[in-house]
């Protein structure tokens, strides 16, 4: 799976980020683009790694 990464709009003027089908809207400004970039995958890492303990637990489910 590819880590998603920040783009920009010309259209609009905006650095956007897409996560799953959530399209982000960070600023207008590239350096705070990033920061909330930063900002946002830091929270997304742990989110992911709560579903991956998550999903552990089902597979053991399952195998029992």
């Amino acid at each position: 799976m590819r880590k998603p990464k920040p783009y920009y709009r010309k259209q609009t003027g905006t650095w956007y980020l897409q996560l799953g089908k959530r399209q982000i809207r960070l600023s207008k400004n590239e350096e705070e683009a990033f920061q909330k970039y930063h900002e946002i995958m830091l929270n997304q890492s742990a989110y992911t790694s709560t579903l991956t303990d998550v999903l552990d637990v089902l597979d053991h489910y399952l195998e029992w």
